[in-house]
């Protein structure tokens, strides 16, 4: 490999973006070295080196991070197979975002995705945390989604019994009195119960009231055992 000469002269362009980060790089070192004529060559040499290898392998981070030929494969709660590019799910926020667009009109699970609900998991099945995700992540990775449990609807209270309090009405009203007059009691003599129990009960009593009227009452109770 050559190295270059004191002054730093220009490396020849090549076709690739680093090639021409790296030829961008020697002409702000150039510019810088004007600047700095007070150093030695050999200093400038060294600084013009440290700092075209400092730009070299950032750009290589930054190269690699942006791999579009490794996406990451996704696969959400409900089936679905997304690619996205890598460098969108390098951070937790930028997963994030991309998810929540994938369930954007989806019902019912929809709100809850929006509220974070949900797991990321690696190729091996574990659970990754959202503040280790920069840590962990890596292009290719074939990443799946598991929601958390969804509450089931709140059961409702159920009503308090309605009391309902019904007036009574006035009482029924009495019958209408009878139309005929009560009849009267009949009286006995002081000698009915002797004669009851001289003729022998209510049999002997019959045979005396046979042919007698007796619509105004028995009578003289005296006038039967005459």
């Amino acid at each position: 490999m050559s190295v270059p000469g004191p002054g730093c002269s220009a490396v020849t362009p090549a076709e690739s973006k680093q090639d021409k980060l790296v030829s961008k790089l020697e002409e702000v070192i150039q510019s810088l070295e004007k600047e700095d004529e007070h150093l030695s060559p050999e200093d400038k040499l060294i600084s013009c080196l440290e700092n075209v290898i400092r730009r070299i392998s950032d750009a290589d981070i930054s190269g690699g991070k942006r791999n579009t030929g490794k996406p990451i494969k996704f696969k959400d709660a409900v089936g679905r197979r997304f690619s996205f590019p890598y460098y969108r799910c390098e951070t937790w926020a930028g997963i994030e975002e991309l998810i929540k667009l994938a369930f954007l009109h989806v019902e019912i699970v929809g709100p809850h995705v929006r509220e974070g609900h949900y797991d990321l998991m690696n190729p091996a099945g574990e659970v990754i945390l959202p503040q280790v995700w920069e840590d962990h992540v890596e292009p290719g990775w074939s990443i799946s989604m598991s929601m958390w449990p969804i509450p089931g609807p709140i059961p409702r209270t159920p009503p308090s019994p309605v009391h309902v309090i019904v007036d009574r009405g006035p009482p029924p009203p009495s019958p209408p009195p009878s139309s005929y007059p009560p009849r009267p009691a009949h009286t006995y003599g002081p000698g009915f119960d002797w004669f009851i129990s001289e003729k022998k009960g209510i049999r002997g009593l019959w045979k005396k009231l046979t042919g007698i009227d007796t619509v105004g009452g028995i009578g003289d109770i005296n006038s039967l055992y005459k």
